[in-house]
């Protein structure tokens, strides 16, 4: 899954290790308040913004968005905002929190025999508890489609040991939920279909929660393969980036449906880089090549190892604060086909100066990242619209897993100038 950092929380979580004598799935939501009916069918688009939202204001460089949740089999729905979009995960997870307790109760749980299944979310920098259970949902227009989601909800069974960092609300994760939109289908795959030994799928009764194995149909899912017709991925829209902004107080982008279904969803003509199986492609960065490389809308910085020394905060651990803007290019190159390949210029700016401006989106802001990997997190957006095609599906006539950049920022925006 992708790196998820997590910047300007405004509390962090308390972690939780038992439960009472009964597992729910709502042991924390909202006041039931009524439903609403989903949209009718139409538009393939689902706008977000970056800087707006109430809590995913909380951190920086975050693009979050609504969905529309139901309960199975019925049209009685709710609105849910603060959705951070991910193109390094799958699948969707909503805190309780969020969600209404008539809709909570009426989700249908996932059960391995009487046990009821629990999952851990593992990112670079978090992990998310909570219970596998069946929605509804809706992607702006797009018709309604039946998925297992992860309702995170750290009063869930009893947390294994490796996921007792998850946050506990919503506050203190900075976000409503994540809706993973990358190139996997599943979050596991056949991994966790042959092995218990993953630590993210568990079986869980009132005081204990054992690893489990699951099938793929069991599994989170990526909600974008169940649409009907826009079903291979999606492209990110951030080219109302201004070209010579470096940072905003706010901006809006647009998550199109579907690859080659539609007049706004053209894949001809463009450069594809493909994706080994493990989701990667290769950047090389100051001569060292870093082959667990990916492209990430859900990590909030251009995230790579500290190969050139550069300065890090003391106040914001894991961060970059170089006294003067770091200037650098990175060469990323395809996985599947090395003769394809572009030298891509970005700045890194002292974190410090950033954060001060009051601003919440940045082109240039910058974190240490694993040995082996370049993250190109959102600040790689900002100014594009990008291609997620899933693995498997067909787009355009090539099958995926690939990433498409669909338009450059002009030569004029330094650290795009590709």
């Amino acid at each position: 899954m992708g790196l998820l950092i997590l910047l300007l929380a405004a509390c962090s979580s308390k972690n939780q290790t038992t439960n009472s004598s009964t597992i729910s799935y709502c042991t924390k939501t909202l006041s039931s308040t009524g439903f609403v009916t989903p949209s009718a069918a139409g538009s393939n688009e689902l706008t977000f913004d970056i800087g707006k939202s109430s809590i995913c204001r909380n951190n920086l460089n975050i693009p979050c968005t609504s969905i529309t949740l139901c309960i199975p089999g019925t049209t009685q729905c709710q609105v849910v905002n603060n959705i951070l979009i991910d193109t390094g995960s799958y699948g969707l997870r909503i805190f309780s929190h969020a969600l209404q307790n008539n809709l909570c109760q009426g989700l249908l749980p996932k059960k391995n025999g009487t046990n009821f299944i629990g999952e851990c979310a593992h990112f670079g920098s978090a992990n998310l508890w909570g219970g596998v259970a069946i929605a509804s949902i809706q992607l702006g227009q797009e018709p309604l489609i039946e998925t297992p989601i992860q309702v995170i909800n750290t009063s869930f069974g009893a947390i294994p040991a490796v996921c007792s960092s998850a946050p506990s609300n919503p506050k203190a994760a900075g976000f409503n939920g994540i809706l993973g939109v990358g190139l996997g289908v599943t979050d596991c795959g056949s991994a966790c279909v042959n092995s218990a030994e993953s630590n993210i799928y568990y079986a869980c009764s009132a005081t204990s929660c054992v690893g489990t194995t699951i099938a793929l149909t069991d599994q989170i899912r990526n909600p974008v393969s169940l649409l009907p017709t826009d079903n291979q991925g999606v492209i990110l829209d951030l080219t109302s980036w201004a070209n010579d902004t470096t940072e905003a107080g706010s901006a809006t982008g647009t998550l199109i449906f579907g690859i080659a279904t539609q007049s706004n969803n053209s894949l001809s003509d463009k450069t594809i880089y493909g994706a080994n199986a493990h989701y990667n492609l290769t950047t090389v960065f100051s001569s060292t090549t870093l082959t667990n490389s990916f492209i990430d809308s859900g990590t909030n910085t251009l995230s790579f190892p500290n190969l050139m020394n550069l300065t890090e905060c003391t106040d914001y651990l894991g961060f970059y604060c170089p006294e003067t803007n770091f200037i650098a290019t990175a060469n990323t190159i395809s996985a599947t086909n090395a003769s394809i390949h572009n030298n891509i210029s970005f700045i890194i700016t002292n974190t410090d100066t950033l954060i001060n401006t009051g601003n919440r989106v940045f082109s240039t802001l910058g974190s240490k990242g694993s040995t082996n990997s370049f993250d190109w997190g959102l600040p790689f957006f900002l100014g594009r619209a990008v291609a997620i095609c899933m693995n498997g599906a067909s787009c355009n006539g090539t099958t995926g897993p690939f990433w498409a950049c669909l338009q450059m920022a002009s030569a004029t925006r330094q650290y795009l100038n590709t």
